[in-house]
């Protein structure tokens, strides 16, 4: 199959370096499944690779889903069944809309495909576990482009089914900022928290101040310690439950609030850019030499998460 069958093949459209300055050897808008098979039976014959990647490489052929957009909910049986190119925000209002949700990243505008294959954590981690253990099937074209529905994900996914769970439209969130000479003594009352019951969720992150309405003009640039309460639960139980973090250390900034899920699910999305990629490792305690490195925010986002064992660290270039 040559370029031009391919063109012919699918019904969405194919750009190629000549002809939309795309890395990739193809890249494949997909209007419909058909077109992945297509896609995926040129890059055989070529040997060529498949990739849903923004960054595509010069030997692979790059399938763009986000055309592929449908969410039916069954409220019944708390299930979502969501196509391929359906984002975090687009699930999250179809699904809030009968009181339920469902884990997925702490980013709205990332794809919920990307977040099974990531095993992506977020704000209902500690209650119902990673995106992935939400899966319940998987439609996806293999590699010789035969449609399979499979519990095992192969080949390119084009719709998921996940389980979903109650929550009610509110819960407890926002942002607080702290000195970073009172990381240490915040840090550890945010560990405390996170140990104490499943409905707690927060973070801390070290962050340069942003130049948003509610920091002070003398802050935006400085870096600073930003934790979010994330409560997963009654927004009221969410405000007793956080206030050790302002007790114990008094907040540049609180932001902190009861706000509707979805709007807490979008806290970040215009500070992390869509294609960052994080490095994720894990340790038992925070030392001080780690907070002193963590410190410089000119380089790197750094998101800390507590756990029953420790911390999960996510470092992103910025």
């Amino acid at each position: 199959m040559d370029i031009t069958t391919l063109c012919t093949a699918v019904r969405g459209t194919v750009r190629t370096p000549g002809s939309g300055g795309s890395a990739a050897v193809a890249e494949v808008r997909v209007a419909t499944p058909l077109d992945i098979s297509a896609a995926m039976r040129f890059a055989r014959q070529r040997r060529l690779r498949i990739t849903t990647s923004r960054r595509p490489k010069g030997d692979e052929v790059a399938l763009d889903l986000t055309a592929l957009k449908g969410i039916t909910v069954n409220a019944r049986e708390r299930t979502a069944e969501v196509q391929a190119g359906t984002t975090w925000a687009e699930l999250d209002a179809a699904t809030q809309a009968h009181g339920l949700a469902t884990p997925g990243p702490r980013l709205s505008h990332t794809s919920v495909v990307g977040a099974v294959l990531g095993r992506a954590q977020g704000w209902l981690t500690p209650l119902h576990g990673t995106t992935s253990d939400n899966l319940v099937r998987a439609e996806c074209i293999t590699a010789d482009g035969r449609l399979i529905t499979t519990e095992e994900p192969e080949g390119v996914i084009t719709s998921v089914t996940l389980k979903l769970h109650p929550l009610g439209h509110k819960v407890y969130g926002g942002v607080l900022l702290y000195r970073l000479a009172d990381a240490p003594t915040t840090l550890g009352v945010l560990g405390e928290l996170a140990s104490r019951g499943r409905e707690f969720a927060g973070l801390a992150a070290y962050v340069t101040a942003p130049p948003e309405r509610f920091v002070p003009g003398d802050l935006v640039g400085r870096p600073v310690l930003a934790v979010v309460p994330a409560f997963m639960g009654d927004p009221v139980i969410g405000a007793s439950y956080a206030r050790p973090l302002r007790v114990k250390a008094r907040p540049l900034v609180d932001q902190a609030r009861p706000l509707a899920y979805v709007e807490q699910q979008s806290l970040f999305d215009r500070h992390v850019p869509h294609d960052l990629r994080c490095d994720t490792t894990e340790v038992p305690a925070l030392t001080p030499d780690l907070l002193r490195h963590f410190e410089d925010t000119s380089t790197a986002l750094r998101v800390l998460v507590p756990h029953g064992s420790g911390w999960t660290v996510h470092e992103g270039e910025q």
